[in-house]
This record gives structure tokens, C-alpha cells and sequence, in this order.
């Protein structure tokens, strides 16, 4: 059963696939009814969420969250990695299991691809340069990476990810 979206949600969609790695911003383009103020990682606040805010409740001052697991943030630089590389293949398949069911939901699996593949064809293969774990707790992180095309880097700053059973998800969508 393949999905139907309306007009309306284009932009969404658009972002679903952008700050799932990078802002399809050629793709998209002509997708944005010009009503959408997403920031790109997909939450719809233009400057209102960073990445970096202290947790609702801590003040300023206060003890600094715990240090995050190695080994979680091992395993979440992983999953970033291997969606990048999928994202950029294009392997569309591969990329579009790695995100949540949440996110998936809202996209169709053939929109995705296309916007993939766009992506592919105007930048080539691209890796993840750098990356850092900016919060984590439980099955839930923000995690920020580049991949050497800044346009697209401001994108990935604060993206969420979500633990479903053993494996990271994208879920900025």
C-alpha cells in the first residue's frame, strides 16, 4: 500500500528527507508551498530548539548532565554513518529502514527514493566529517555531524534519533 501525500505536506516531506542528512534544497524547491518555517531538522521552530539548550528544569549553573556511554555513542556514530552512506549511495532501501516508523509514516517510500537519488546526483557520495552526541537519554539523542558541505551541515546540527529495539533510527522528521 503506498502512501498518499498532499500537496500541503510537500514541505514536510521535503524536510523528512533533508534533515534526515541534508537539505534537499534543489529537490524541494519547487515542493515548498512557502508556508513551512522549518529549520531543516524537520521540528517546524525556525530558531526556537537548539541543540545545545540546558534540559527543561536545569538551571543555569547546575550539574551538567552525565557524561554520555562510549559505547551508546559508539553505536549511535555507527548508525549516522552507515544512514549517511545509504542517504548518499543512493541505497534507498537501506536508508529508509534505518529510519523510525514514526518518520516513515509520514513519507512515501517512492518520494524518498527520488529525493535520494537527487541528492546523490548533485553531490555524490558524502561522509560523515565529524560528529558529536549532544544529548542523550534512554532511547532518545541529539546527535550533530557534518559532512564538508556547509549549506547541509547547518541541517544536521541537534538531529534526533531514537533507539527502536537494538538499532538507532532517524527520527528528525
Amino acid at each position: 500500500m503506498s502512501l498518499h501525500i498532499r500537496p500541503r505536506r510537500a514541505g514536510r516531506l521535503c524536510a523528512l528527507a533533508a534533515a534526515g542528512l541534508l537539505a534537499l534544497t534543489a529537490a524541494c524547491s519547487g515542493d515548498d508551498d512557502g508556508d513551512d518555517d522549518s529549520n531543516g531538522n524537520g521540528n517546524g521552530n525556525a530558531a526556537e530548539e537548539t541543540p545545545t539548550q540546558e534540559p527543561e528544569g536545569t538551571e543555569e549553573g547546575a550539574e551538567s548532565p552525565p557524561p554520555v556511554d562510549e559505547e551508546t555513542a559508539a553505536e549511535l556514530e555507527a548508525a549516522v554513518r552507515a544512514y549517511t552512506d545509504a542517504f548518499f549511495a543512493p541505497d534507498a532501501d537501506a536508508a529508509y529502514a534505518m529510519v523510525s516508523q514514526r518518520c516513515r509514516d509520514l513519507v512515501d517510500p517512492e518520494v524518498y527514493a527520488a529525493q535520494l537519488d537527487q541528492a546523490a546526483a548533485d553531490h555524490g557520495q558524502l561522509t560523515v566529517e565529524t560528529f558529536t552526541v549532544e544529548h542523550l537519554a534512554g532511547d532518545e539523542a541529539h546527535v550533530t555531524y557534518t559532512v564538508g558541505v556547509p549549506e547541509f551541515d547547518e541541517r544536521l546540527a541537534g538531529q534526533l534519533w531514537s533507539r527502536a529495539g537494538e538499532d538507532w533510527k532517524f527520527d528528525s522528521c
